[in-house]
């Protein structure tokens, strides 16, 4: 029941919206597909939060959602924007990767 309930909230704090968490990346698709298989498998995040986008230049992003990730052609992974709160209260009712607290 506690689960249900905390998907539920999941949901509210996302203010409904399908893909929350944005991954951007410049040129690399594989290991933009591989950075939102982390999230997936070791966090157990829903697929459908997450989306994938290719852009020119991680620098050129304006758009802000809960959390904008960036993959440059360097293979550099810029952090844009992130929602502390959502990370904290939303983002809690999945697991955290093996090893970690």
């Amino acid at each position: 029941m506690r689960f249900a309930i905390s998907f539920v909230v999941l949901f509210i704090a996302i203010d409904l919206r399908a893909d929350p968490i944005h991954i951007y990346y410049e040129s690399d698709s594989n290991f933009a597909h591989e950075i939102k298989n982390i999230f997936t498998r070791e966090y157990s995040l829903p697929e459908e939060i997450i989306s994938l986008k290719k852009i020119n230049f991680c620098k050129e992003i304006r758009e802000k959602s809960k959390l904008d990730i960036c993959l440059n052609e360097n293979g550099d992974l810029q952090v844009v924007s992130v929602d502390q709160r959502f990370i904290s209260e939303s983002l809690k009712v999945f697991k955290a990767p093996k090893g970690h607290l």
